[in-house]
């Protein structure tokens, strides 16, 4: 099957199985491998190696579509254990402005497989989205991938001028019901490229963009963006997913990688998502691993979170407005550390939060935990906002729902004169209410919880639950830890609940019992 050219020989629904390792030496270069529908190719657990695959054109793979279901294989290694050395997949001089991986467009079924094949990807200029990864550049129409492992390493390089996603089991998915179930990353992923438009980095997968699935799947390997050269937008990168655009539902992932960038640009960073944009779920999530953005002097905003970095607008209509962001059940275990020097006077400034470093716009988020430190700290004078579970809340414009959130961790935020630093142990910043926008609904956080220390300066942005409340209501929240060093008692428990600045209420509040 590896060297067919004429298909038609293959029955439609027969099934090709291998009966022993393959030596690919003597093949010089995959350029037309296909799996057409019907067809089921079964390794049995065997491995391919020696493997040569250079483009001959825009889309770059050992197998160009798979259409069919290929399972049970092992692909780069000769001892089913490590890395042949020789194995390789590589977009061709000129080329690279299409979809690229070991599978570059999966339209069936790729089942238990384990790559080991150094993916090489130099990108071009070109109109279209472009998804790399080291298994399934594209997931296109009724792909399923499931149980599958990548130890392969990705290398990307050239200079993008068109929306990138990069991932190590799947670039980029936009087609309804395609779905990654049990799959994982063991191999660290190290981006060097500098940015010229849109670039989506995935411990896992780069872009979802529909209401696809993705569940029960692990990194386990650090992702990390090397390069400061600002680009011309932004980017975002995270532990299993860069970016989740209309609809996908993303369930029981854990990342245990440290995750870390450093370019001057704009930075969505999550330790399992990076954006959640448009409508989206992320639900029962762990992250373990360290969450950093370290930047020298820049005016951008930014914004971090132990589950996810930013999320921003609705799919709802303005008629009929409907909580379609769902943030649920998720766990943070994995430090934030944001260190820049910034002087943004954007909107949205800097921001992180155990759970969430940003949001806005129809935002359901309940029952989530974060365990971890939160540490905001800038050496110029631009606002920056620490949570432990929300960095800021920006835009109320439709309901925003949260509650039962625990934050156990502390929570810090700084800047060169303070002024502008807000923490809180819960929200370091709700924005005022849009006088001017027919939609504006008050924010209630009810029933949310902190016991961590909250550290800030700036004593009007400091509290136990809230930093700055500008306009929303705490109801029935309780507060402990301590403020700026001083332990919640029955006697402060209303002059620390939230900063003395602040102009929302705060209404029912306990301490822990």
């Amino acid at each position: 099957f590896l060297t067919a050219t004429d298909y038609s020989q293959w029955e439609t629904d027969g099934v090709v199985k291998v009966l022993a390792d393959i030596d690919a030496s003597s093949i010089d270069n995959f350029q037309k491998a296909e799996i057409p529908a019907g067809l089921v190719v079964d390794g049995g657990g065997h491995s391919i190696y020696n493997i040569k695959a250079v483009s001959s054109g825009k889309t770059t793979g050992m197998f160009l579509v798979n259409n069919g279901t290929l399972k049970n294989l092992k692909f780069g290694t000769k001892d089913g254990l490590t890395y042949d050395g020789v194995s390789t997949v590589s977009a061709a001089d000129g080329q690279g402005g299409s979809f690229t991986g070991l599978v570059a467009e999966n339209n069936g079924t790729l089942e238990g497989i384990t790559t080991y094949v150094t993916v090489n990807f130099v990108a071009v200029s070109a109109s279209a989205e472009v998804g790399v990864s080291c298994l399934v550049g594209h997931a296109g129409e009724s792909s399923v991938v499931k149980n599958c492992i990548n130890r392969a390493t990705l290398n990307a390089s050239g200079n993008p001028t068109q929306i990138t996603d990069l991932g190590t089991i799947v670039g980029f998915m936009d087609k309804a019901g395609a779905s990654v179930t049990g799959c994982s990353n063991e191999a660290d992923v190290t981006v060097t490229m500098p940015v010229k438009k849109v670039l989506h980095i995935g411990g896992l997968i780069g872009r979802i963009n529909g209401k696809v699935t993705v569940e029960d799947c692990h990194n386990k390997a650090a992702v990390a963006y090397d390069q400061k050269e600002a680009p011309s937008t932004w980017m975002s990168i995270c532990g299993v997913i860069g970016s989740n655009y209309n609809g996908g539902e993303i369930s029981a992932c854990t990342n245990k990688g440290a995750l870390s960038a450093n370019t001057l640009q704009v930075v969505r960073i999550g330790g399992i998502m990076g954006v959640l944009n448009k409508s989206g779920a992320v639900r029962d999530c762990v992250n373990e691993g360290t969450v950093t953005l370290t930047q020298e002097a820049n005016a951008n905003w930014q914004s971090a979170g132990g589950i996810i970095g930013f999320q921003e607008a609705s799919k709802a209509s303005t008629a009929a407005p409907a909580l379609d962001n769902i943030i649920a059940g998720n766990t943070n275990k994995g430090a934030v550390t944001v260190t820049v020097e910034n002087t943004t006077t954007h909107a949205n400034k800097v921001a992180a939060g155990g759970i969430l470093g940003e949001g806005s716009l129809a935002l359901s988020v309940k029952d989530n935990t974060n365990t971890a430190a939160v540490k905001v700290t800038n050496a110029a004078a631009g606002a920056v906002y620490a949570g432990g579970i929300y960095g800021a809340l920006i835009k109320n414009k439709w309901a925003i729902e949260t509650s039962g959130n625990v934050n156990t961790g502390a929570v810090s935020a700084s800047t060169s004169d303070n002024a502008a630093a807000m923490a809180g142990g819960v929200i370091g910043y709700i924005a005022p209410l849009s006088g001017s926008d027919a939609n504006a609904v008050a924010l209630t956080l009810s029933l949310e919880k902190n016991t961590g220390a909250v550290t800030c300066a700036n004593a009007a942005a400091a509290g136990s639950i809230a930093g700055n409340n500008a306009s929303g209501t705490l109801d029935k929240c309780i507060a402990g830890g301590s403020v700026n060093g001083t332990a919640l008692t029955a006697a402060n428990l209303n002059d620390l609940v939230q900063g003395s600045g602040s102009k929302g209420t705060a209404s029912g509040t306990t301490l822990p019992q």
